[in-house]
């Protein structure tokens, strides 16, 4: 009897023990968990004592400074676009002055006469003009057409300068008479632009 006596008052004191560790440890989370508590009401306290603009202060400011960035590229863009056009200008361009075409039909002949001038800021050289005349084929069924080319070479032309053409193009030998024509400009060794300097 006594030894269960006993044993029931080590149970009681065993429990009691823990209950006391349980409500220690209870005490001490809620004190810690209170001080952090105060610690982020101060911070937020000093935030708002120290920030005085509005979210719609920030969000103002923010769309000025998109808007602002998006000017600056629009800028950059422009200078760009006016550097392009600047190396543009510094490069030959071939034009005509005067320059025409003239088709002496009785004659199959085709007549190039005028000036190419270079307005551009650089020497062009290997200048050349490309004509092409179109012949209708006579008799043929269904109609079919004959391409007559005809290189003139104009050496180099310096800025400012010209060179005078006077170039016949036979056209006897296709057979009939002339559809259309066009004449494209060469220099450099290459097709500048690719519109035709003159055409019918």
């Amino acid at each position: 009897m006594n030894e269960k006596k006993m044993f029931t008052r080590n149970v009681v004191v065993a429990l009691a023990i823990i209950c006391i560790v349980l409500v220690g440890g209870l005490i001490g989370a809620f004190a810690y968990y209170t001080i952090a508590l105060n610690n982020q009401s101060a911070k937020y306290d000093d935030y708002v004592l120290t920030h005085t603009h509005a979210d719609s202060d920030y969000n103002s400011l923010n769309f000025q400074l998109t808007n602002q960035s998006n000017i600056i590229q629009n800028q950059q863009n422009t200078i760009n676009s006016l550097n392009e056009s600047l190396l543009n200008l510094e490069k030959p361009l071939l034009v005509g002055a005067g320059l025409k075409g003239v088709n002496y039909a009785e004659d199959y002949n085709f007549q190039i006469t005028g000036y190419v001038v270079n307005t551009g800021q650089s020497m062009a050289t290997n200048c050349s003009l490309d004509a092409y005349l179109t012949v209708y084929e006579v008799g043929s069924s269904p109609t079919t057409y004959t391409v007559v080319e005809k290189y003139i070479y104009l050496g180099t032309i310096s800025y400012g300068n010209s060179v005078f053409v006077n170039q016949s193009v036979s056209y006897s030998g296709a057979g009939g008479p002339l559809f259309s024509w066009f004449i494209l400009r060469h220099w450099n060794g290459q097709t500048y632009p690719i519109t035709p300097i003159l055409s019918s």
